[in-house]
């Protein structure tokens, strides 16, 4: 009697216990609109149309009927996301700012995932090129104009009037003063032969 009673105990217990989680799984979800669903089963990104290859990210896949993304490898950019169900796909884009979560296969949020990937590429970094030509071509062409008008510039100051010097200003003085000279010698050269030739003449005998 009392193992009976036990036993039933043992068994409401552990029906009380799987109650809510039962309830809970069974509740079912709408489509997610961030999907595409799509019927087949691939096995690579060219399979379902999808760019890129397979890469491995950080994710977490919970009670297997949805995938938590929370990081990629650094370089790469995720084109697309594969959530596989039984007979069809959800096919996920890049979603924007991680983490990319409650990704799950169609259905009402009850489909076990069967298998899912994510696909990438990775990221271009060629576009810096052409600014650094055009920087380049502007700057060669800019630089060519001045030179023939500094050129030009210093070939007309070339030419300088140089002032009088110091010697030339001498020189000049010197004759002046040797002209002065030789006035100065003929009038007292002519005094003299005036004075001699009256000196004569008051002289001379009556």
């Amino acid at each position: 009697m009392h193992r009976h009673t036990r036993r039933v105990l043992a068994i409401l217990t552990v029906t009380l216990c799987l109650a809510p989680g039962a309830t809970a799984a069974a509740t079912p979800l709408p489509p997610d609109t961030r999907a595409t669903t799509v019927t087949g089963a691939p096995k690579t990104c060219r399979s379902a149309a999808i760019p890129g290859e397979i890469i491995d990210v950080t994710a977490e896949v919970r009670q297997q009927t949805s995938v938590d993304i929370t990081a990629i490898p650094g370089g790469y950019q995720v084109l697309g996301v594969v959530v596989q169900g039984a007979s069809s796909y959800n096919k996920y884009p890049n979603l924007g700012t991680l983490p990319w979560k409650d990704l799950r296969a169609p259905g009402d949020g009850t489909t076990a995932i069967t298998n899912w990937f994510a696909c990438a590429k990775p990221r271009s970094t060629s576009s810096s090129q052409p600014t650094t030509t055009t920087t380049t071509t502007v700057t060669s062409s800019s630089t060519s104009a001045p030179a023939t008008a500094t050129s030009t510039t210093s070939t007309s100051s070339a030419v300088v009037a140089r002032p009088p010097q110091d010697d030339d200003l001498a020189r000049t003085g010197f004759d002046a003063g040797g002209l002065l000279i030789v006035a100065t010698l003929l009038v007292l050269a002519g005094a003299v032969i005036l004075a001699v030739v009256r000196r004569r003449h008051t002289i001379q005998p009556k």
